[in-house]
């Protein structure tokens, strides 16, 4: 080697242009999947092109209500860390981190509320429109792939079936579209060194949905090593470096997401642990074939808990996934580990102790294998990969071409199992829909792909494939939103406008007609969510970001509630009373119970007189009742107000009716653990249990039947329909209405189980005594504190302190996140009825005293400044490689005039320099040392100079490399 092609050899890099890329492209992966999106909701007779809306199960019921929220909070009409138009009231940073933490999300915050359910559909049309853009980057960046292809496959990413069946769950599909990017960075950073897009799109991921991005971390980690084997050769020292490096940044990126992480444990931390109970034990899930069936077009089975995966992706993918493991080019480490993945990742959804391990340890309820998506990316990623090959000449990769041969041999494999799949005749795939639309595309693509292969047609060829991938995910796309539609129902849109529009005139004129801090409700119910889209302060609603303990103790009053959800059924004026309920909303007439004040349209507003503040002094006795102490809701509030009050003897405001008889028909009466078992005698036939009472009074009775074991019962009051009992709403106090004293009663139940369990330990039928109601109602206002100002985080005011009343009660549920001051100095806060908060104010002396409460819980102080210490530490760690990447692109400019890497040079070099004399003096003559013998701190210090190359230019570090004898070069080369 002479000086002239080594200084070639280091200036080499220097001279490399990079090609410009062209982006315009990923205009079509953008608005390709978003049209072909649009024409399948027109195909669904969406508004304006038919009476049906987007909303549907949880959309409908749920999601769709915290989007009005959100509208509310960037008007300035709601709050970011707290609502009070959920059970009670209680934090909402959880709720937004896990459902509303999207760019996309300010859309139905711009437009106008009564174009919400337009609001979503754009918010969805536009996350497949980006599914279809990122998948396109992540191919012509990682896998090379043209823009054509890129387009044809990010097309069939962004219109998987997750990607439309899913798309009812919007917060998933954040994750789903920056996936790609994600895994992109992965690869960056195992390639190249390069952390800055994995951080920084991992921090975007875990920030839009952290549960997706649970899972996504389980995926990094398989894929890590997948990457590792494509991209580098396996060498001990390096796979523990590149294995930290990726571990250090995914926890930075974690730090820098944990603004919204902590919050959003921390709103876990009130029941969703607690929400069910997990069966971990090892069971498969579903038979292997069914698997492929999943990969078909339109084979949606359904969302309810038998589901299977979602992982339709395409008949061009099925067909060229197989052929990724042909590919010359492919190093057989990669394809093994390519195989390893695919057979984890089935794996994972076919054992269900791992799929509960994916799922964050809780089994879903409904919508299994929400982690689908990743499957539906790695394999039209390996499809993509094995396209390019096959088109190879056309795409100008000069490599063996995947063979027509090998195309037709798995075409012909897929049509064998289309074709026993038929045979074994899966209930919820139809020939027509799923198996002749399969073999209909198989066929098409086959036919066209003929002459691609062989580089013919053109653009021609281009535009026929993709038509013909276009119309195979519409046709599929369609319908599987049909399937959906026909499993859960999508609801209309025009009753969700009514219903809003109906009630918001109501609601403006009792807070125009009263500003105070109160809570409010309504006798008709939409959705238990309502609450959130009209700003009512109530006990209505419905989330995973739960709180148990408040929904066990609503439903302890005899309010409607069950695992997730509470709802204004149920009320009596006791239990309205107790928790601050000073406004109800209704189409029937509440007076003389509740007085009129108020109406607007259908609806009017009724004040109920005796309604609680949401603070108030009572008795310390409070603290120690078990609310479990008895089964009878009527028991429960009589002892309540009795406490709240100071009183040594029950104030009895219900008062207990027995039943003088009971006749059963077509029944077996027995006992279970405190309980009567009434069962059918004849399974076919009906069977009825009827209670016989009189009234006392005129006033009114209300019946409420305990039970352990649920079955929904048939009521009939004196032979009218009186609705269920135990049922999803119905296990909850039922008013019978008022009677004249004396006037004969009969309630029946009517089984529609073959059996029903009713607690054999209480009373069932009371009546409101409404002169002890009164009497105490009145009494226990005079505890109430006044407030004198307040915001959904702040409350101020006053409240006095009596002889006795040694305790601040109020009705705000338990969260570490209030803090209470009483007279400028801090308090603890206490936790009553298992579910309420309360502040011992025993250490203070009778007559007024302020307060204010304040809710900021100490856990946000800490996410916030861990995201700041992330974000701290990512900037340093980037500014720690910038320096340290000068030095190392010295030493490599110098390697690469060897053909070294840099520590061999070093080491080559030093050892060869020691043994000659003559190099070393040559070195010094470079250096600028005297030609005499060298001393043994000469030789070091030349030794040194080459050792480390940052301590001399770049220059004389070439010209160096120039003067390094022949026969030293030869042995490095031999070396290398």
């Amino acid at each position: 080697m002479n000086k002239e092609i080594k200084a070639e050899a280091v200036s080499e890099p220097k001279l490399e242009i990079k090609e410009k890329r062209s982006y315009s492209f990923l205009w079509a992966a953008f608005l390709l999947p978003l049209s072909l999106m649009f024409l399948i909701h027109i195909g669904m007779e969406v508004w304006p092109f038919g009476e049906n809306s987007v909303l549907v199960l949880d959309l409908n019921g749920q999601y769709v209500y915290y989007f009005e929220e959100f509208a509310r909070i960037i008007k300035g009409d709601a709050n970011l860390l707290y609502s009070w138009t959920r059970t009670l009231g209680g934090e909402f940073l959880g709720i937004f981190a896990y459902y509303l933490c999207s760019p996309f999300t300010l859309i139905a915050a711009l437009l106008p509320a009564k174009w919400m359910t337009e609001s979503l559909l754009v918010i969805i049309l536009s996350k497949v429109g980006m599914c279809g853009l990122t998948m396109s980057l992540y191919l012509t960046h990682s896998r090379k792939t043209k823009p054509f292809a890129a387009v044809l496959f990010g097309t069939m990413y962004a219109l998987c079936a997750y990607g439309v069946i899913q798309s009812m769950n919007t917060m998933w599909i954040d994750a789903m579209y920056l996936f790609p990017i994600v895994i992109l960075g992965v690869e960056r950073l195992i390639r190249d060194g390069k952390p800055v897009l994995y951080t920084l799109t991992l921090t975007a991921l875990l920030l839009t949905n952290y549960y997706i991005g649970y899972m996504a971390c389980i995926f990094l980690v398989l894929y890590f090593f997948y990457a590792y084997a494509a991209y580098k050769n396996f060498d001990i020292k390096s796979f523990i470096k590149t294995g930290l490096r990726f571990a250090l940044y995914s926890l930075l990126a974690a730090a820098m997401a944990a603004v919204l992480l902590i919050p959003a444990y921390y709103g876990l931390t009130f029941g969703k642990t607690e929400f069910q109970n997990t069966n971990y034990d090892f069971l498969q899930r579903f038979d292997f074939l069914d698997l492929l069936v999943k990969f078909l077009p339109a084979s949606y089975d359904t969302v309810r808990p038998e589901g299977l995966p979602v992982v339709y992706s395409g008949m061009l993918t099925l067909i060229f996934a197989p052929l990724y493991f042909l590919i010359r080019e492919v190093p057989k480490k990669q394809k093994v580990m390519a195989g390893v993945m695919l057979v984890l990742l089935f794996m994972s959804m076919n054992a269900s102790t791992v799929d509960i391990f994916w799922h964050g340890l809780s089994k879903p309820n409904w919508l299994n294998y929400r982690y689908s998506f990743m499957v539906c990316f790695f394999v039209i990623a390996m499809a993509a990969d094995a396209f390019a090959h096959f088109a190879a000449e056309r795409e100008g990769i000069d490599s063996p071409r995947i063979s027509m041969q090998s195309v037709l041999t798995v075409g012909l494999v897929l049509f064998l199992a289309i074709m026993v799949i038929q045979k074994l005749d899966y209930e919820y795939i139809d020939d027509i829909g799923c198996i002749w639309l399969s073999l209909a595309f198989l066929g098409a693509y086959l036919a066209i792909l003929h002459p691609i292969g062989r580089g013919e047609w053109g653009m021609t060829a281009k535009t026929v494939l993709l038509a013909a991938v276009a119309l195979e995910l519409f046709a599929s796309g369609l319908s599987d939103l049909v399937a959906l539609d026909e499993d859960v129902v999508f609801s209309n849109r025009q009753p969700y406008a009514d219903f809003m529009s109906g009630l918001r005139p109501i609601v403006e004129k009792v807070e125009d007609l009263d500003d105070g801090l109160y809570r409010m409700e309504k006798t008709k119910h939409r959705k238990v969510n309502d609450n959130m889209a009209l700003g009512i302060r109530g006990i209505s609603h419905s989330s995973s970001d739960l709180n148990a303990s408040v929904i066990k103790l609503l439903g302890e009053m005899g309010y409607a509630s069950r695992s997730h959800w509470t709802k204004y059924l149920g009320e009596t004026p006791v239990a309205d009373s107790l928790i601050g309920i000073k406004y109800v909303i209704s189409e029937k007439d509440l007076e003389p119970t509740y007085q009129r004040v108020a109406e607007a349209g259908n609806y009017a507003a009724y004040q109920n007189p005796y309604a609680m503040s949401i603070l108030y002094t009572a008795d310390e006795s409070i603290l120690s009742y078990d609310t479990e102490s008895t089964t009878s809701a009527f028991v429960r509030l009589n002892e309540m107000v009795t406490r709240l009050l100071g009183e040594t003897e029950t104030v009895e405001i219900f008062k207990p009716i027995e039943y003088e008889h009971i006749e059963t028909f077509n029944i077996t009466k027995g006992s279970n653990t405190g309980h009567h078992k009434y069962s059918k005698s004849d399974a076919d036939s009906t069977a009825a249990v009827t209670y016989y009472l009189t009234a006392p009074t005129t006033d009114e009775i209300y019946v409420y039947f305990p039970s352990k074991w649920a079955r929904e019962v048939d009521l009939s009051l004196n032979g009218v329909g009186h609705g269920t009992y135990f049922g999803n709403e119905t296990r909850r106090i039922v008013s019978l209405g008022s009677f004249l004293a004396g006037e004969p009663i009969s309630l029946q139940l009517s089984l529609q189980k073959t059996e029903v369990y009713i607690d054999s330990t209480v009373d069932y039928f009371y009546y409101l005594d409404k002169a002890v109601y009164e009497d105490a109602m009145a009494r226990l206002q005079l505890q109430n504190a006044e407030i004198s100002s307040y915001d959904d985080t702040h409350i101020e005011g006053t409240f006095t302190l009596n002889q006795g009343k040694e305790l601040l009660f109020t009705t705000i549920p338990y969260d570490e996140g209030w803090h209470v001051t009483v007279d400028g100095k801090e308090m603890p806060i206490t936790c009553t009825l298992g579910a309420l908060a309360a502040v011992d104010i025993s250490s203070l002396g009778v007559g007024e005293h302020t307060f204010a409460l304040r809710y900021m819980p100490d856990c946000y102080v800490y996410g916030f400044f861990l995201s700041i210490g992330g974000v701290c530490l990512f900037v340093l760690c980037l500014i720690l490689r910038k320096l340290f990447a000068g030095y190392r692109d010295k030493r490599m400019d110098m390697s690469a005039a060897i053909g070294l890497d840099a520590d061999t040079a070093a080491d080559v070099l030093l050892a060869e320099m020691g043994d000659d004399l003559t190099t070393v003096l040559d070195a010094k003559t470079l250096a600028g040392l005297p030609q005499n013998e060298p001393s043994k701190e000469e030789t070091d210090s030349v030794l040194a100079l080459f050792a480390d190359p940052e301590s001399t230019s770049e220059a004389d570090l070439e010209e160096m490399v120039g003067e390094i004898p022949e026969d030293i070069l030869s042995k490095m080369q031999d070396q290398s």
